[in-house]
């Protein structure tokens, strides 16, 4: 009786303690269960100051160093995977339509491999030739410090949210 005890609560602290362990290596591993890198802000800064460029100024020849060769869309459009060449296209028809266009950052959070990022586009009709604002929420899953996909949800034009004083 005693030698059942004693393996019982052998198993049973083995048990507990792969459980214990198990949901440590879980955290922070992907779907294909590789380790996840978690990402410093300084690498962040870097990738979004070349990803403003490229928005804002045009600089097409910085795309290769912001995206993966294959990048996972979750947009207006439905959920889609565009090669590199195919999405610094589209960006360059957008920038072509609106020129001015603008990201105004008001939050970014970083957690593991995604960058959290609330936002104000701002651009000028074409058709009307008015201002407008275009607030946006969007998460960019990073890999090998390059955006790999992104969820974006934007509301309508001239939709408000009151910035909250801390």
């Amino acid at each position: 009786m005693k030698k059942t005890v004693c393996i019982f609560v052998t198993l049973m602290v083995f048990v507990a303690c792969n459980a214990q362990n198990a949901g440590k290596n879980l955290k922070g591993m992907d779907q294909n269960s590789n380790t996840l890198k978690t990402l410093d802000s300084s690498s962040v800064d870097k990738l979004f100051d070349r990803w403003d460029k490229v928005w804002g100024e045009g600089h097409y020849e910085l795309i290769p160093s912001c995206v993966t060769e294959k990048y996972i869309r979750h947009d207006v459009q439905g959920d889609r995977t565009v090669s590199r060449n195919d999405y610094a296209k589209e960006i360059m028809q957008i920038r072509k339509a609106v020129p001015d266009i603008q990201f105004l950052i008001h939050d970014r959070s970083i957690d593991t491999d995604k960058v959290w990022i609330r936002y104000t586009l701002q651009y000028t009709d074409p058709e009307t030739g008015k201002k407008v604002n275009q607030k946006g929420l969007q998460v960019y899953r990073i890999e090998q410090d390059k955006l790999a996909e992104t969820w974006l949800v934007l509301q309508e034009a001239g939709t408000e949210w009151p910035e909250v004083a801390n």
